[in-house]
């Protein structure tokens, strides 16, 4: 028979091993969602944009692996040098950042706006009717238009010039809000605007401008997250 003391050793012994027991099922359902701290590029590094209307891709052929700048030309979408505007996103077997993050800037005046797409390049497996071949296909991620605020001006001699302001409103015409696209978007006079992306496994990135006639050229800036 055990004793009073023997009983309350016992149900001191149960007791530890049920904290230890749940201790354990919140950290087995606790998730820890890490975003690395990296510095940001520009979407087209040639210069900004004066495409008046987004030209949008078309899927290529190429022996040349990887390489879907190639179907991007100078002048194709307002940059200045090819390849200019495509962000290498991943490598064949690897993991890559699945957000992207976008703030548009641009030259015009208060409340001009432009417009951006956002393109995924994928590539297929090696095959085709010439030995090497490799199909590149561009599918569209999300569509922005957006709002400049000469409130939220650049800064000379940094990769935003003075003479370019940066957007506070930011509309998302095509794509999920809220499931592949987050919009954070102050409204005019308020802080700087932005949207996160789900890049679905994207090999490249590009980003496409349209000023619409109103901007006189547009740009971005990117990170990964």
């Amino acid at each position: 028979m055990m004793t009073a003391l023997q009983r309350l050793d016992a149900h001191a012994v149960r007791y530890a091993l049920w904290l230890l027991e749940r201790e354990h099922a919140i950290q087995c359902n606790t998730v820890t969602v890490s975003t690395p701290s990296v510095a940001f590029g520009l979407t087209n590094p040639g210069g900004n944009s004066t495409q008046a209307t987004v030209a949008k891709p078309t899927p290529f052929g190429s022996l040349t692996y990887p390489s879907p700048s190639a179907a991007v030309t100078a002048g194709s979408n307002g940059v200045v040098s090819a390849g200019d505007g495509v962000v290498r996103w991943g490598s064949e077997g690897s993991e890559a950042s699945s957000g992207l993050k976008l703030t548009f800037f641009g030259v015009g005046s208060d409340t001009t706006t432009g417009n951006a797409n956002v393109y995924a390049w994928e590539e297929s497996v090696v095959g085709g009717v010439v030995a090497g071949q490799r199909l590149w296909v561009p599918t569209l991620l999300a569509a922005f238009s957006f709002e400049l605020d000469s409130g939220m001006p650049g800064v000379a001699n940094t990769l935003v010039p003075a003479t370019n302001y940066f957007a506070t409103s930011i509309t998302l015409s095509t794509g999920n809000t809220g499931i592949s696209v987050e919009v954070i978007s102050p409204g005019h006079g308020q802080d700087i605007a932005h949207a996160v992306i789900d890049t679905k496994g994207a090999r490249y990135i590009e980003v496409r401008y349209g000023t619409g006639s109103s901007a006189t050229s547009l740009n971005g800036i990117w990170k990964r997250m």
